[in-house]
């Protein structure tokens, strides 16, 4: 819905200047015609104007009920962040800074998301250049931090757990859910047939890229592979557990099908792969998991 609510609040000010422009055109004609009552083209431009003010009109309040409801509903479901009815071009905001990391914390870290594990008969020779290299990284971006589109590819699980406060951060303060968004680019996708699915649970999930789906992804380095998340305002309810194939993307300890959950925080991020960023696929193995706070 909330995707919804944005082409809408979008789609207002475009009506409403076409409205303005028709009720300008259809004064216009009207002195026109006072001042030549016998030319019948005047008469036919005033009615036609006429007909396209009141048009416009009409779509434009229609329009504006239809986002006001979106916007109740969202703010009922967890809170729709309101913004200014006319776009505005919203400046990258400063990333996050690595935090700071002892030399001794960041050689006895293990490889998180997306990272190439080294099994125990490694050479150790190879094992040392993998950690001096994580090492030169962290002490690179905490000297000239950029704001990242991606997971790193090589990303300790210090910065994976940098990646997973902020997501929960920015789930419980909509102040710094833009921040994450500009920080980290996800995308958005959805269970396509989650309507089929409410009727046989045997159906397989297909997951696709939409604007309103439940799902953020986020990218692991230059791979096809992405960590993925709950959207933020997502109510989480037996429709996401079940339809939505949230129960099989996540472990959900505790999860009540009688309650509904609006306070979702990530514990563990699901792994997706996608060849062209429009349809998804479950990597086997690499569920995520919720911890899904108090029921209502």
């Amino acid at each position: 819905m909330n995707g919804m609510a944005d082409d809408l609040r979008r789609i207002i000010p475009i009506l409403l200047i076409i409205f303005i422009l028709c009720v300008v055109i259809l004064i216009g004609v009207g002195i026109l015609q006072n001042e030549d009552q016998g030319n019948l083209g005047y008469a036919f431009l005033y009615v036609v104007f006429g007909i396209l003010s009141l048009c416009a009109l009409g779509l434009l309040l229609f329009v504006s009920f239809a986002f006001l409801i979106s916007w109740w509903e969202e703010r009922q479901s967890g809170g729709y962040e309101f913004k200014s009815l006319i776009p505005h071009w919203t400046p990258t905001n400063q990333p996050i800074p690595p935090a700071p990391q002892s030399d001794g914390e960041t050689r006895n870290q293990t490889p998180s998301v997306g990272v190439p594990v080294v099994s125990d008969n490694a050479s150790q020779g190879n094992t040392q250049n993998i950690q001096e290299e994580s090492i030169n990284r962290s002490s690179h971006h905490q000297k000239h931090p950029t704001p990242q589109k991606s997971i790193t590819k090589y990303s300790t699980s210090a910065q994976y757990k940098i990646f997973r406060e902020h997501y929960n951060q920015a789930a419980d303060d909509t102040s710094q859910r833009q921040a994450f968004r500009n920080q980290y680019n996800p995308i958005r996708f959805g269970t396509s047939n989650a309507m089929q699915r409410r009727e046989d649970f045997s159906i397989d999930p297909i997951f696709q890229t939409a604007n309103d789906g439940d799902y953020y992804a986020i990218q692991l380095g230059n791979s096809n592979q992405y960590a993925v998340v709950p959207r933020f305002d997502l109510t989480f309810q037996e429709s996401s557990y079940g339809p939505g194939a949230m129960g099989m993307v996540f472990d959900c300890p505790q999860f009540n099908p009688q309650l509904r959950y609006r306070r979702v925080r990530v514990h563990q991020a699901a792994i997706f792969e996608s060849q062209d960023k429009q349809t998804w696929k479950l990597v086997p193995g690499r569920r995520g998991q919720l911890q899904l706070g108090q029921g209502e």
